[in-house]
Order: C-alpha cells, then structure tokens, then sequence
C-alpha cells in the first residue's frame, strides 16, 4: 500500500536502506566494533618524500584559474592509514567524481610532525587534532576552509540555524525544537563520536550532516542546510558521502528519520531508501493550551520495510 503523505501531519518517517559494499571512507576510530575497510592499494609514495609542496600549490593554483576549479590541500604521511583511506575516497565513485570535477588536490607531507611546518600554520591546521586534515582554497590562494579549531562551532551554528527555520517545501514540520536543544543534542552526538560533514559553497558552509554507527547500522543524524543555500544539492552531497563512508566501514543497513512529504523524504528515498515505518506524535491538549490538532498513523502498513 502506498504512503500519503498528506494523511498524516504528525508523524516521523524513518526509512531504511541496504548498502552495498564499496571501499570507501572510514569508521569512527572510536567505535568499539569499527573496523577500517582496507584501500584496494596502499601507496608508499602518497606522500613523497622529497616532494615540494610549496610549489605543488603554486602549481595547482595556476591550474585552478585556467580550469576554474578550487585546491584541495590534504596534510597527512605515508604512516597515517586513515589518510589511505581518504585518498580512495576522493578518487572512487560518486564522491570522486565531484571531487576531480572541481578540485585539484595537493597532498601535503607533515613527515613525523616536523615537514611543512609553515604551511599547517597558514592554513590554519592543528596537528593536536591529527591527520588527515583539508584545507580548501580559492584559485586564487585564499583559504575558504580549514580543519582549525573553530571548525565545530562553525559546524554547529549552521545546523542549529538551518533547524530553526524549517523548509517550507512539501508538508511543513510540526515540531519545533529551541536553538539551544538542537545545540545540545548535537554536542552529546559529537561526545558519542558521531562523524560530522559540513557541505561547502562558495567558501562557506552550506550545510552539515552526521552520522554513527553501531552493530552494523548506520544511523544518519543532523542533516540541515541554511535557508540560503536550499534547492543546491547540498543534502545530496552529503547524504552520498555518509553512505559512502557507511558502506566502507562495513555497515549492512542506513536509517534515517525524515519528515514525510518533506524534500528530505524525497532525497532519501531517491537514493534506495524504502520505507520502514511511521510513528505518530500524539499531541494532549490540556484546559491551558491553545488548541492543538492531533493524529495517528494509519492502522495499515504505510510502506514496505527495508
């Protein structure tokens, strides 16, 4: 039986999809059940070590006005597995494709911390908070982003923003959530080690998304876009790059909890999500409370389980 949408106002649709295994990405390092999917090939020279990298961006830079792209600087060594991992993951699938149609990427060799020293303080990389670590730059050298301390709270003021002003395509929420609720339930993912995306454009963050992982499951968590930048791409973007690194970190099943009828719902589900049930928010009006409508899921199957 087909879903309406338009049926039920006060109801949380979680989807659920099964994922392929494809090598690529990484899992939480601190996930008690994590295990890294290997790269198909490690390189020994990823990182060369008589590599100019000083030059290799001048290099790239002059590339990137002419072909109008942007330089993904990546720091890492040859020693650091994740940063293996990283590099498939910029170059295979989906996620590779966008990157070579608008990146040229730079790996820039930290050695044992000693290499390259004024170059993670121009562009603002901390080495306390390890490797790999990007930088984003305009084609014409100015930094856009940087893996720099102030990267969470950046990170968080757009998630909280974009939650607290809702998109109104498709059937509008009906929950509201303060500012500073969405700001603490983000900090306890963050705490639990859930992995954190941003989404940039135009130099700055879009959009952000998260997810965690346990027994196998991927659960797909803090998905929001500015109200600027809605109708870009941005959650596609970041829905691709989650499942990615979900498949790769050998999860079997994805679930994420959308509003139904919401262009959320639609993304998902265009990307293999089925439906795997809904849930009623059942709402008590008391003598105090203004007039509420309230609702219940329909008492058939709203949709096929994943």
């Amino acid at each position: 039986m087909k879903f309406n949408p338009l049926a039920v106002t006060f109801v949380v649709v979680v989807v659920c999809l099964t994922i392929s295994q494809t090598v690529f990405g990484q899992r939480p390092a601190n996930d008690a059940g994590a295990k890294l999917s290997e790269p198909s090939s490690v390189k020994t020279d990823l990182y060369p070590a008589d590599a100019d990298a000083k030059g290799e961006i001048a290099e790239a830079l002059k590339r990137a006005t002419t072909e109008r792209k942007r330089v993904l600087l990546i720091f890492g060594a040859n020693w650091c597995y994740d940063c293996h991992v990283l590099d498939q993951a910029l170059h295979d699938g989906e996620a590779g494709k966008l990157v070579s149609q608008n990146f040229l990427l730079v790996h820039v060799d930290i050695g044992e911390g000693e290499k390259n020293p004024d170059l993670l303080k121009t562009y603002k990389i901390p080495l306390d908070k390890g490797v790999p670590a990007v930088a984003v730059l305009e084609s014409n050298g100015r930094l856009l982003y940087g893996s720099g301390d102030g990267e969470f709270e950046a990170w968080l003021d757009v998630v909280a923003d974009a939650v607290a002003h809702p998109d109104t395509q498709g059937v509008p929420s009906h929950e509201e959530f303060p500012r500073e609720v969405v700001v603490r339930a983000e900090r306890d993912l963050a705490a639990a080690g859930a992995v954190r995306y941003a989404a940039l454009r135009d130099g700055v963050i879009a959009g952000g998304a998260s997810f965690r992982i346990a027994e196998g499951v991927a659960q797909l968590t803090g998905a929001a876009t500015a109200p600027a930048h809605r109708r870009r791409g941005v959650q596609t973007a970041l829905l691709s790059a989650r499942l990615a690194d979900a498949a790769a970190a050998g999860c079997d099943i994805a679930v994420v909890t959308t509003q139904p009828g919401s262009k959320s719902q639609q993304n998902v589900q265009r990307r293999g999500f089925d439906l795997l049930y809904a849930r009623a928010v059942l709402v008590k009006q008391t003598r105090s409370s203004p007039s509420r409508p309230t609702s219940s899921c329909p008492s058939s199957s709203p949709g096929n389980a994943g």
